[in-house]
């Protein structure tokens, strides 16, 4: 699976495609059974795989179109037509000022923060050794009037010499030196949205708040301080057992109400065909049908988001008596799944009425892909709303007897219309279902075809 590289924005890549990357990823390694921890993997494979592209084009970018060149020797895997495409973006004005924006940005990041992947954490360790050492030494403390807080911190880390003299030479800092002796005075009130640092920061200076959390906003975030909005850092298992906890709770209760009240909870009825090891064979090779198989496994991701919008591609067809929409546990039914070469999931079959043996879908994932492919291979006309479309009742084998009959002399006509009526005859499934009487079917295909 290649990314396009015409794609300006990895945000705007088609899902489908990340669920492919992801997809050939997960076969290579055997994870945990655990959902959570998948989507957790599946994230960070996808965030590095965003770098690594966006990284590759701005490579392709300075090492070959800036040099008049072209990378196809170096990189035979990426397709000839995207190039030009490629080329002309990023020699475009639109791509030019968007290169200069970044670099104004990073201009302005005059004093970069060196806090290291566990944020401020080490370097309060650092720093605390770094003031006892002073402090023995006679030295002066950077910083050492100001209050704790989330400024002082900021501050600091954009002082990469210890230097106390940088307050002279930076701008923000100053400001938070200016703010700070206000709040001491009385003078400013740092509130839990518009503390010190949101204050200094502002709105007009991009490239300036390098440091402050990623889970506050870009200079109005919280205070340091203690109080009852301090914003908590929780885990994604912290949230999901939260979440867990509060469904079951609500659960208990609602089962709890419906015994007291003898009120029986009705199952969500279903247009999906479930298959089991006892109806396989005769739902699926069944040579009256056309059936389409998700084998699925209960704990994976991708099966369950894929769930609702296989539902309601089996809502769609569930009125055409020809096909059938179905899924397999194959995870309960591995002797099933070993047979027909499933491997990984959710992976979909389709298996028509002259080939048994059964044919892979690769198409996309979508209710209008998976509509299409089925009308295509079915001669079906279902729009994804589950209506008949424009084409339900014509039938293309007809066109030359229409055509016939157009062209035909008044005396000549009922002789044709013989000939309609016996092709009719002999039509069978959703041709035969929707086909219209023979006088207005002459109609609209003669429309069609004048």
């Amino acid at each position: 699976m290649r990314v396009d590289i015409r794609i300006k924005d990895w945000r705007k890549v088609p899902t489908v495609v990340k669920s492919n990357l992801w997809e050939d990823v997960s076969k290579k390694f055997v994870m945990l059974r655990d959902e959570t921890h998948t989507l957790s993997v599946k994230k960070v494979a996808l965030k590095s795989m965003s770098h690594a592209w966006k990284d590759f084009k701005w490579k392709l970018n300075i090492n070959y179109v800036k040099k008049d060149k072209t990378p196809f020797e170096d990189y035979p895997e990426l397709k000839k037509e995207w190039w030009p495409d490629f080329v002309k973006w990023v020699t475009s004005d639109e791509y030019i000022v968007l290169g200069e924006k970044g670099k104004k940005s990073q201009s302005m990041n005059k004093f970069r923060q060196k806090l290291g992947r566990r944020s401020y954490t080490v370097q309060k360790r650092k720093w605390a050794k770094e003031d006892a050492q002073a402090l023995t030494e006679g030295k002066s403390i950077p910083f050492q009037d100001m209050p704790d807080g989330r400024h002082k911190d900021w501050a600091r880390a954009r002082n990469p010499s210890g230097d106390v003299n940088i307050t002279e030479s930076h701008p923000i800092i100053k400001k938070i030196v200016y703010l700070n002796e206000k709040s001491v005075a009385g003078t400013f009130t740092p509130l839990d949205n518009m503390d010190i640092l949101a204050t200094a920061i502002g709105s007009n200076h991009p490239g300036r708040t390098t440091g402050v959390s990623a889970y506050v906003g870009l200079g109005m975030g919280l205070a340091q301080g203690d109080g009852p909005r301090k914003k908590k850092r929780r885990t994604t298992k912290e949230y999901v057992k939260r979440f867990v906890d509060e469904y079951e709770a609500k659960f208990e209760k609602l089962t709890a109400l419906c015994q007291s009240t003898n009120v029986k909870i009705a199952a969500i009825p279903s247009s999906v065909v479930v298959l089991t090891s006892e109806t396989f064979d005769s739902i699926v090779l069944d040579e009256t049908k056309d059936v389409l198989v998700e084998f699925y496994a209960p704990w994976c991701g991708h099966c369950k988001h894929l769930a609702p919008i296989y539902e309601k591609l089996a809502s769609v067809f569930k009125q055409d008596d020809g096909v059938v929409i179905a899924n397999l546990d194959a995870d309960k039914h591995t002797d099933l799944a070993e047979k027909y070469g499933v491997s990984g999931f959710p992976t979909l079959k389709f298996y028509p009425k002259g080939n048994k043996a059964g044919e892979d879908y690769d198409g996309g994932r979508d209710l209008d892909d998976f509509v299409k492919f089925i009308n295509e291979k079915c001669g079906t006309s279902w729009d994804p709303k589950g209506h008949l479309t424009s084409e339900a009742g014509l039938v293309p084998s007809l066109n030359p007897l229409v055509k016939e009959f157009l062209n035909a002399a008044d005396d000549k006509r009922k002789e044709v219309l013989s000939k309609i009526e016996e092709d009719v005859a002999k039509l069978s499934g959703s041709a035969a279902k929707y086909f219209l009487p023979p006088s207005p079917t002459l109609c609209l295909q003669a429309t069609r075809l004048i």
